[in-house]
């Protein structure tokens, strides 16, 4: 025979359980057609009627398991601290790259109101309108501006979009001064040299009542009792400096038509 029968018999509880090699069960298999005492002992060991010898395990290798188990357990701990360092690092890198550094905030009010004060508009900023030129995932947002310094008051166009969760100021910020008396504010579209031509008139005056524009041909008009909005919002048919050499003019006027405010837009000039 080619290997003894003590051999053979070690291999048997691995091959039993299935964990010997395919080469060792082979081996064993081949021991067992030459051997009928082997052969004997393996049925006598498939059959369940003698149970398989135990194995008495070294002590040393006993204290080995135990510290390999001590060092895996140690390695894990270490491993799952290193992982969640990783990840409240990466956290607060985007925290700190969205909410300092980009002006991320979760609405888009407080959005403009941060992207104002980080475009050097320190004095106070009251959104009065929201707008929502396209879909859930863009505003815009009408500010009304007091000058820290001067405490002159103007009106600020914004636009904001949403990613995930945060809104985020668009870089945009129409404040092109208009000419507009105190008790009516005004300002362009934030997007108006890309999109639209569109003026916001914000009347302080309770009195007005209707806002009238004239550019070229084109009269619009703007009634204020109804409508439940502060702002009065005039879309111009005519698109991007369309028009040469025009003046956008018009009143503010009270519930009798009495004018009480004179209104001038912007003067396009050819490009």
């Amino acid at each position: 025979m080619k290997y003894e029968c003590d051999v053979i018999r070690d291999l048997m509880p691995l091959c039993a359980e299935g964990m010997a090699s395919e080469a060792s069960e082979r081996t064993m298999q081949a021991h067992l057609a030459e051997c009928k005492d082997c052969a004997a002992e393996w049925e006598s060991y498939k059959d369940g009627s003698v149970p398989f010898p135990e194995t008495e395990v070294p002590e040393e290798t006993k204290q080995y398991a135990k510290t390999a188990k001590r060092v895996k357990r140690k390695h894990i701990r270490l491993l799952a601290v290193a992982v969640l360092t990783t990840v409240i690092v990466l956290v607060g890198i985007m925290a700190v790259n969205t909410f300092v550094i980009a002006g991320g905030r979760f609405t888009a009010h407080e959005a403009a109101r941060t992207g104002l004060k980080k475009n050097r508009f320190t004095g106070n900023v009251e959104i009065i309108d929201t707008f929502f030129p396209a879909d859930n995932t863009e505003r815009i947002c009408i500010a009304h501006y007091t000058d820290p310094e001067t405490n002159k008051e103007r009106l600020l166009s914004t636009y904001t979009f949403r990613a995930g969760i945060c809104w985020f100021l668009g870089g945009i910020v129409g404040d092109i001064e208009i000419p507009a008396e105190k008790g009516v504010y005004a300002v362009t579209h934030p997007l108006r040299f890309s999109f639209y031509d569109c003026y916001y008139y914000y009347a302080t005056d309770p009195a007005v009542q209707e806002i009238t524009l004239t550019c070229g041909d084109d009269t619009y008009s703007f009634q204020l009792a109804q409508d439940a909005d502060p702002i009065c919002q005039i879309y111009l048919e005519h698109r991007y400096r369309t028009i040469v050499d025009e003046t956008v003019t018009g009143t503010a006027c009270d519930a009798d038509g009495n004018v009480l405010y004179t209104l001038q837009g912007e003067t396009w000039v050819a490009e």
